[in-house]
C-alpha cells in the first residue's frame, strides 16, 4: 500500500464535445471518461454550443468541423476565439481544403480524422494539454514581465539590432519627455545630443556584436542623454539582449545621474578642502619663497646699477611662480574640471615634490624616482594631482614618527592578467605613479574595505573617509586601475596606472607680442582694485592709448553715457561690488552693440563663462597677467584698422 499523502489528487482535465450525431459524441464521451479525462459538457449544434462552453470553461474542446445547423465548427471556433482559453483539436469525416485551410488559420492543437482510435485521440489530447500548459506558463511570464517593464523603477527600452525603438515604459516617458507613441520607431540615437551620437552608434554596434549583460560605457565615457526640452543629462544603461518570437532585441535600462554626480562633485570638493587645510602652512610657506625675493629685488631696482635687469627677470619669474601656484589651488579647491587633455606628467611630479617638501615633516625623507623623457596621459590635471596629492598626505599619516615617502612613475604594459584592486584591466601601455611609505602598514581586514566610501580608520577630526574612494573613482573614470601592495611594520605601495594619452601637440604656452600704438585710442578701463587700475593706466599709457578709468560699474556707466561713441574698447574686471562685469557689460551693449570687450577676472566658474559667453565676450583674461598677454588681448579685440603697423620692438 502507498504512503498516505495530504498532498490533493492532480485535477482531471476537462473535455467539451461537439458533435451533431449523438452516437459518436456518446461514444467518444465513454472513451474518455474511461481514459481518466472529466467531460463537462457536449453540444450538437454551434449555436447552442456558444454558452455552454463559456460557461464550463473547459480545457480542450473537441470539435466537429462539418456542424449542422447556421454555424459551422470553423464559425464556433472564430466566435470562441476571444471568450475562452482552451486548446482546440478539430474532428472531421472528411477532408475540405477550403475548410482545412480556413481550420489551419486557427492553429488547433490537432486534427483527428473520424473514424479514430482511443489511443489517438488521448494522444492528441495529451499532447494539447501539454501545449496548453506551455502556452499558460509563456502568457503567466510574459503578463509578469510586462509589468515588470511597465513599472520597473528604471527608464526602459526596447529596441531592434539596427537601434530602432521598439517598446519604452513610463519611467522613459517621463525621463526623457517623450510619448510613448512619438518614440516608437524612431532610432535610438534620437535620445543623445548630436555630439555624442557617433560615439554612441559605435557603443551599440560593440554590444550587438557579443550581446552579454554589461554596461553602455565605462564611468568617465557615461553615455549622455536628450530630454525632449533640449536638457543634456548624463546616464548610466545596462544592455541585455532577448529573443521575441523570433526577433533579436536589446533591453536597456537607464538611470539619471544628475544627482550622484552632483553629490561626487561634492564629494570631491570636500576632499579637496580636507588636502588643502592638511598643507595651509606648506602653501604659505612656499608662497612666503616666492615673495621674498620680490620685495628684495625691488629695492636693488630702485637703487639702480647694471644688475637691474637681473633683478627684473628674478622678480618676474617668483611673481608668474607665486600666481601659478594660487591658480592651481583655486583651481583644486573648487574643482574645475578641464577637458580631457595631454597632460605633462614630469611637470605634476615636479610640483608634487615642490609641496611635499615644502609642508610635510622634515623627518620624512622624500625621493623621486622618475625616467628623464615622460609620455604624456590623458585626463583631467586637477584630478591628478588631487590622486597623488591624497596618497602622499596618506603617506605621511602612515608615519608619525618619520620614515622614508618615494614618489617614482615608470612605463609599463599590461594585459587582462595584470593585478588591479577593482575592475577589469584593459590591455595596453600605461604609465604607472607608485607612492610608497615606510609606515606601519595597511591591516587585512582594512585593505578590502579602504576604498568604500566614508570608510575611514581616522577620527572625525582627522578625515572624512572620502580620500581614497574619491582616488579611486577618479581613476576608473580616466580608464585607469589601482594596484595595492601592503605589509604591516614594513609599508604600503599604491601604484596608479593611466592610459598614456593617444596623440599630444604641445602648445606654445609663452604669448609673443610685439609693441604697437594705440593711435589715442580711447579705453574705458574698470577695476576696484586701484593699484590694479593704477597699473592698467600705466601699460595703456605706454602704447598711446586715452584711459578713462573707473573704480565701479556705475561710474564707468556715467562716463560711457557723457562720452558717447567715442570709447574705443571696454576693458573690465568681472568680480566688482554693486554692479557686476556682466552687467556692465549688458548694459554699455544695449547702447553700443558692436563695443569690443575684454573681461578680466581673478576666478572663473561655468555660470561666469556661461554669461560671459552669451554676451559673446571672447576675450577674456585671467589674473594675473602679464604685459604680453594684455597685448595680445588688445590686438584681439580691436580692429586691425584701428592699430598702427608699425612695429617696434619685442616687450
Amino acid at each position: 500500500m502507498p504512503p498516505a499523502t495530504n498532498e490533493p489528487a492532480p485535477a482531471k482535465a476537462r473535455i467539451f464535445i461537439v458533435e451533431d450525431e449523438a452516437a459518436v459524441s456518446m461514444e467518444i464521451a465513454d472513451r474518455l471518461q474511461k481514459a481518466g479525462y472529466e467531460v463537462c459538457g457536449s453540444a450538437a449544434q454551434g449555436e447552442t454550443a456558444l454558452s455552454e462552453i463559456e460557461q464550463t470553461n473547459p480545457d480542450i474542446l473537441l470539435l466537429d468541423i462539418g456542424l449542422s445547423g447556421k454555424m459551422n465548427g470553423i464559425d464556433l471556433a472564430i466566435a470562441l476565439k476571444d471568450r475562452i482559453n482552451a486548446g482546440i483539436i478539430f474532428l472531421t469525416a472528411y477532408s475540405d481544403a477550403e475548410l482545412l485551410r480556413q481550420a489551419r488559420q486557427l492553429q488547433p492543437y490537432a486534427f483527428l480524422v473520424k473514424p479514430f482510435r482511443e489511443a489517438e485521440l488521448t494522444a492528441n489530447i495529451e499532447i494539447g494539454l501539454y501545449r496548453r500548459r506551455c502556452e499558460q506558463e509563456h502568457h503567466r511570464t510574459r503578463t509578469m514581465f510586462q509589468d515588470l517593464f511597465a513599472l520597473g523603477p528604471d527608464a526602459l527600452l526596447m529596441t531592434d539590432f539596427q537601434g530602432n525603438i521598439r517598446d519604452l515604459n513610463r519611467r522613459a516617458e517621463s525621463l526623457f519627455g517623450w510619448s510613448r507613441e512619438e518614440l516608437l520607431g524612431q532610432p535610438v540615437e534620437t535620445l543623445i545630443p548630436l555630439a555624442h551620437r557617433e560615439k554612441h552608434v559605435r557603443l551599440r554596434l560593440e554590444f550587438t556584436a557579443k550581446p552579454d549583460v554589461r554596461e553602455m560605457a565605462s564611468d568617465r565615457a557615461r553615455v549622455q542623454g536628450l530630454k525632449k526640452n533640449g536638457t543634456v543629462f548624463p546616464a548610466e544603461v545596462l544592455l541585455a539582449s532577448l529573443s521575441s518570437t523570433g526577433d533579436r532585441l536589446v533591453l536597456a535600462s537607464i538611470r539619471d545621474l544628475t544627482e550622484r554626480v552632483a553629490a561626487e562633485r561634492q564629494a570631491l570638493r570636500s576632499q579637496r578642502l580636507e588636502s588643502l587645510g592638511t598643507l595651509a602652512c606648506g602653501i604659505a610657506h612656499d608662497l612666503n619663497n616666492t615673495l621674498a625675493p620680490i620685495l628684495m629685488s625691488v629695492d636693488l631696482v630702485r637703487e639702480g646699477g647694471e644688475d637691474s635687469e637681473q633683478y627684473l627677470d628674478l622678480i618676474e619669474n617668483n611673481a608668474e611662480r607665486g600666481a601659478d601656484m594660487v591658480n592651481r589651488m583655486i583651481a583644486f579647491a573648487r574643482g574645475e574640471e578641464n577637458q580631457c587633455e595631454a597632460i605633462n606628467a614630469k611637470l605634476l611630479i615636479q610640483d608634487l615634490d615642490r609641496m611635499m617638501r615644502a609642508s610635510f615633516p622634515k623627518s620624512i625623507q622624500i625621493q623621486v624616482q622618475s625616467p628623464e623623457t615622460f609620455p604624456p596621459i590623458a585626463g583631467d590635471t586637477t584630478q591628478i594631482h588631487q590622486v597623488l596629492l591624497n596618497l602622499c598626505v596618506n603617506a605621511r599619516d602612515a608615519m608619525p614618527d618619520g620614515g622614508r615617502l618615494l614618489i617614482a612613475a615608470d612605463q609599463i604594459e599590461c594585459d587582462a592578467n595584470t593585478p588591479s584592486f577593482a575592475g577589469k584591466v584593459q590591455p595596453g601601455t600605461y604609465l604607472r605613479f607608485s607612492v610608497t611609505d615606510s609606515g606601519y602598514g595597511i591591516d587585512p581586514d582594512v585593505l578590502d574595505r579602504m576604498f568604500e566610501p566614508f570608510f575611514t580608520t581616522k577620527t572625525r577630526q582627522e578625515g572624512t573617509g572620502l580620500g581614497l574612494s574619491a582616488v579611486l573613482g577618479i581613476v576608473k573614470g580616466h580608464n585607469g586601475f589601482i594596484h595595492v601592495q601592503s605589509q604591516l611594520g614594513v609599508g604600503s605601495t599604491f601604484e596608479i596606472c593611466l592610459p598614456l594619452a593617444p596623440s599630444a601637440k604641445r602648445s606654445d604656452l609663452l604669448p609673443q607680442s610685439r609693441q604697437f600704438d594705440g593711435r589715442g585710442r580711447r579705453v574705458l578701463v574698470v577695476d576696484d582694485e586701484s593699484s590694479v587700475l593704477e597699473t592698467l593706466q600705466l601699460c595703456l599709457k605706454k602704447f598711446n592709448f586715452v584711459i578713462l578709468p573707473a573704480t565701479d560699474g556705475k561710474t564707468a556707466l556715467d562716463l560711457f553715457t557723457k562720452q558717447g561713441n567715442s570709447i574705443d574698447l571696454l576693458l573690465t574686471d568681472i568680480n566688482m561690488p554693486e554692479m557686476t562685469g556682466v552687467e556692465l557689460i549688458q548694459a554699455l551693449h544695449s547702447m553700443s552693440p558692436n563695443l569690443p570687450v575684454i573681461a578680466m577676472t581673478g576666478l572663473t566658474d561655468d555660470a561666469l563663462v556661461g554669461q560671459l559667453e552669451e554676451l559673446k565676450t571672447k576675450i577674456r583674461l585671467r589674473k594675473p597677467f602679464n604685459l604680453p598677454t594684455l597685448v595680445q588681448a588688445l590686438r584681439a579685440a580691436l580692429p586691425p584698422e584701428q592699430l598702427s603697423s608699425q612695429i617696434s620692438g619685442t616687450t
